[in-house]
């Protein structure tokens, strides 16, 4: 978890090169998780093919996909 953002899990995903069915519930699971703690998770850095996955399931939204770690902090802070 991000310093000073005890309610954000960013999960770095620049090292994903595959994510099937089963990685996906991974992913939910952990939002759900999160969620019920009062907690949000934010992706960053998907690959090219993962990010086309997030798009074409509609998770892009659920999650909120960013292109890195400042992006994703100054967005939590913009809210």
């Amino acid at each position: 978890m991000e310093q000073g953002h005890d309610a954000l899990l960013l999960l770095q995903m620049a090292e994903v090169a595959f994510c099937d069915s089963t990685g996906m519930q991974a992913l939910l699971a952990a939002r759900t998780a999160m969620l019920g703690r009062g907690r949000t998770v934010r992706l960053v850095a998907p690959g090219q093919q993962l990010a086309r996955l997030l798009r074409i399931t509609g998770l892009e939204q659920i999650f909120g996909v960013y292109p890195d770690r400042q992006t994703a902090l100054r967005a939590l802070t913009e809210r």
